[in-house]
């Protein structure tokens, strides 16, 4: 059976919410990813454990297109995005 890469499963694993493993998974990998594949589910519990991580103390993310969470937020009128 082939190892799947981290990387996809530190995205299945926030699609589904699944926090546990996203702790295990962030232990071992660089959390600065600008994938263009990724997306909102609504999991807001990962959201706030990813910002404790410190994942934008030295800068803000941009997505693929130079976005910030706030810009994309706003885009979309949503307040938990």
């Amino acid at each position: 059976m082939p190892i799947e890469d981290p990387r996809l499963r530190l995205r299945r694993a926030a699609r589904e919410g699944n926090l546990d493993l996203i702790k295990r998974l962030l232990a071992k990998t660089n959390m600065q990813n600008p994938d263009p594949e990724n997306g909102c589910c609504r999991h807001d519990y990962v959201v706030e454990y990813l910002l404790q991580q410190g994942h934008e103390d030295l800068e803000l993310s941009r997505d693929f297109e130079n976005n910030t969470i706030l810009m994309i937020a706003a885009k979309y009128n949503s307040l938990e995005c």
